[in-house]
């Protein structure tokens, strides 16, 4: 019985954490909302569109994984010392997966 109890709580506990993270996402800004305000595509493309000062972003996904990005988004000298990217550490985790999400669709 004490085994189901901490089983029923532990569910109880995952169910909470979920639903408080999509509550922040749905009041989070969309991904494409904050690509524009961040001005990213000042320097990087995405779909065709955009500068040429970084990287395409068209597919990034499919060449660096979602850790890599967000620590790039964070602090782009961590990959590259000579980076002139500048650090969006002012972002929240969520706007930084809504970015990400953007980007993947």
């Amino acid at each position: 019985m004490e085994r189901l109890n901490k089983r029923i709580a532990l569910f109880g506990f995952v169910f909470f954490v979920l639903f408080l993270f999509a509550g922040l996402l749905a009041f989070a800004p969309g991904g494409e909302a904050l690509f524009k305000e961040q001005r990213c595509y000042t320097c990087h493309r995405f779909k065709g569109q955009g500068g040429t000062a970084g990287p395409d972003l068209t597919d990034v996904l499919k060449r660096r994984g979602t850790v890599w990005i967000v620590r790039q988004i964070r602090n782009p000298k961590s990959h590259n010392p000579d980076s002139r990217m500048p650090s969006y550490n002012h972002l929240g985790y969520t706007e930084i997966y809504a970015i990400i999400s953007y980007l993947k669709s």
